[in-house]
């Protein structure tokens, strides 16, 4: 399998839809998240909270979350910044900038960091892991949930530069192994809409999926793919 080009992949127009549907049936969790943390994290001396997105892609994420907040907002204010791999990410951004991936590490820590779909494609999950909490005191990760009884080798083959599959037992493990924290975490089916994008006109996977969450729990991962949304930090923070 080739390694997928990330510059190309953003320069494909027809992909900026399914890049903004996405983002907005995620940034209602990525929300709660953030609502969550304020809660948890003192700010009677921060009017702010400083939050990185760690592989932005063209920023649809946080826009989302902008607009959301906008409408909704919390008890302190998010200054948002954008870091991804592809040059071309930047140049496609609707409305803020997209850093140099390597220079998170360089700037100052931040509260929290955003890292959406982005371990199925790394070679080292862990160390990334370990890495962005050295750099943040909150880490929000999303995770697709494609490991099912279903899968096979052909599976690898895939065009969208996956290298790791997981269920959540095998994200467990990985955040017991890092030694870090879950704070919260939620199993959730991607919307209607999204489901339709993706070829299921009819919604009648989204439709079976859906019951199977409700009925079965966590265990209809073992059938179906889903999304895995989970807050994390150091298992001692100050």
């Amino acid at each position: 399998m080739k390694p997928i080009d990330y510059e190309k992949y953003y320069e494909l127009n027809d992909l900026a839809f399914w890049r903004t549907l996405c983002a907005k049936d995620k940034s209602k969790y990525f929300l709660g998240s953030l609502e969550r943390i304020t809660h948890m994290h003192s700010t009677d001396t921060q009017s702010a909270l400083f939050v990185a997105d760690y592989g932005s892609g063209t920023g649809e994420l946080v826009d989302e979350l902008s607009s959301l907040i906008a409408k909704h907002p919390l008890s302190v204010n998010f200054l948002f910044s954008q870091y991804d791999i592809s040059e071309s990410a930047s140049n496609k951004a609707k409305s803020t900038e997209i850093f140099p991936i390597d220079s998170y590490f360089n700037d100052a820590p931040f509260d929290v960091t955003m890292c959406c779909h982005v371990l199925e494609h790394v070679s080292d999950p862990r160390l990334l892991i370990f890495n962005l909490l050295n750099n943040s005191k909150f880490l929000i990760l999303e995770i697709p949930l494609e490991l099912t009884i279903f899968s096979s080798i052909s599976q690898i083959k895939n065009e969208t530069g996956h290298i790791n599959f997981y269920n959540p037992f095998l994200i467990r493990s990985l955040m017991h192994a890092s030694n870090m924290l879950i704070i919260s975490e939620e199993i959730y089916l991607p919307s209607l809409a999204v489901h339709r994008a993706s070829g299921d006109k009819l919604g009648l996977r989204y439709l079976i999926k859906k019951i199977a969450l409700a009925a079965m729990g966590e265990n209809a991962t073992l059938f179906f793919s889903y999304h895995y949304h989970v807050v994390i930090c150091q298992r001692f923070i100050d």
